[in-house]
């Protein structure tokens, strides 16, 4: 037992420098990764998901990561090892007049583990410098007088104007999510999705801190979204870490309401997807009767997410986007959408149009009346309301709930004439004002 255990130390004592080394090479990686692809992330930012409550992190990320650097990291672990390995059969000297200088095998063979501790500390030192570890270690310690010195009080402030005044028009895009750019101009996508801001953009004064769009240097804990949207609202910059006070309360931000806050309170079960993947992966295990779906979401965007749930879904969809051009609106109700609420948006209005799909899902979608469920038929058009299946033909047609009832509606009233607002009123049970884009969109 004793040899045994002798055995596995010595084993131990020969390995330990190279599993140091191992570890030290993948901070290298790491510090590597996020200079090349994340860029600017930060210690703040990265304290933060570690020590909220937020989840929804893509393994993605891990799997890239793994590409990224697969060749880096052999590389970087060849030139790691090859010093304080003795290859016995490789001897390399360096003549110099009459001096000998023997360059392989080293004297280095006999430190391994201070060399392989060196290059771990040397590693992780590297990453925190990649993550502007200093800056935060100097902002935790501070504190700042700026309201106390320059705040000024509106009420105590005169305005005056010259006699002859002048007009004065200036545009200014204070706060501007710049990922949602090119590639080619500083964004993150290969094509543009604010194309025309940043043709603005380019055309007018930007304050980037580099050769790119992008916007001037980013302020301390607040580069990131929760953090810019703390800041913008507050005046306050948002101070996670190991230090900060959200740690004390039993809810990370407390006084924030969500979305999902208002519709727990109205007595919904909530069911959270991160990206759009998640989100077909939840709707397939998961009895689901109603989706709001954000258009813009990592790995899928809402609209490739919405035309996978339609093949086989005809679940009631609302579509939430701050993009408010009635070609937006039109394109996802094309899509399948059943709704469409645009950002900022009230919580009573999100609530009442919820509860506007699920009423219409409920009395005329497949949710009840099972038992007294009918064969409509028009021709070739057959609607079978047990199954909620619609075929012309004999080939099934994939329909929204919204546009089953619409014609189911037409259908159980055949030979009768009905107006725009008649149709609205019948198959949403709400007032149909203004309803002639929403069924000139749905028929």
């Amino acid at each position: 037992m004793k040899e045994k255990i002798k055995k596995v130390l010595i084993n131990l004592k020969i390995s330990f420098p190279y599993i140091i080394l191992v570890i030290a090479n993948i901070f290298f990686c790491v510090a590597y990764y996020i200079t090349k692809v994340l860029k600017e992330v930060n210690f703040y930012e990265m304290i933060y998901y570690f020590t909220s409550e937020t989840a929804g992190t893509s393994p993605d990320i891990i799997i890239d990561g793994i590409k990224t650097c697969f060749f880096i990291f052999i590389l970087i672990m060849l030139l790691l090892i090859i010093p304080i390995t003795n290859f016995k059969k490789i001897n390399l000297t360096l003549k110099i007049k009459n001096k000998k200088i023997i360059l392989y095998p080293n004297k280095l063979n006999k430190y391994k583990n201070t060399y392989s501790i060196f290059f771990l500390i040397l590693s992780i030192l590297l990453v925190l410098k990649t993550m502007n570890f200093d800056e935060y270690i100097i902002n935790i310690n501070q504190t700042s007088d700026i309201y106390e010195t320059l705040y000024k009080n509106t009420n105590d402030v005169k305005i005056t104007f010259p006699e002859n005044k002048k007009n004065l028009i200036l545009i200014y895009l204070e706060s501007m999510e710049s990922s949602l750019m090119s590639k080619q101009n500083g964004g993150a996508f290969e094509e543009s999705r604010i194309p025309e801001l940043e043709t603005l953009a380019l055309e007018n004064l930007n304050f980037s801190n580099t050769n790119k769009l992008g916007g001037a240097q980013n302020l301390t804990m607040t580069a990131w979204t929760l953090a810019a949207t703390v800041g913008g609202t507050s005046g306050t910059p948002l101070l996670p870490g190991i230090r900060n006070g959200y740690r004390k309360v039993e809810k990370f931000m407390p006084n924030v309401i969500t979305m999902g806050d208002v519709l727990k309170k109205e007595g919904y079960n909530i069911v959270k997807a991160y990206n759009g993947n998640q989100a077909l992966e939840i709707v397939q295990k998961n009895e689901i009767h109603l989706i709001i779906l954000d258009i813009m979401m990592p790995e899928k965007d809402g609209i490739e997410t919405l035309e996978e749930i339609r093949k086989d879904k005809s679940i009631p969809v609302i579509l939430l986007s701050a993009k408010s051009e009635d070609y937006d609106k039109i394109g996802g109700l094309n899509s399948g959408a059943d709704d469409y609420i645009t950002k900022p948006f009230n919580p009573l209005e999100l609530i009442a149009r919820v509860n506007s799909n699920l009423r219409r899902y409920v009395s005329l979608g497949s949710l009840e009346n099972k038992d007294n469920s009918k064969i409509y038929q028009s021709g070739e058009l057959v609607i079978n309301d047990e199954t909620k299946m619609v075929t012309v033909d004999g080939k099934e047609v994939k329909l929204t709930a919204t546009e089953y009832n619409i014609l189911k509606f037409l259908l159980e009233n055949k030979g009768k004439v009905y107006s725009i607002p008649e149709i609205y009123e019948n198959v949403w049970k709400e007032e149909g004002f203004g309803a002639e884009n929403i069924i000139a969109v749905h028929i």
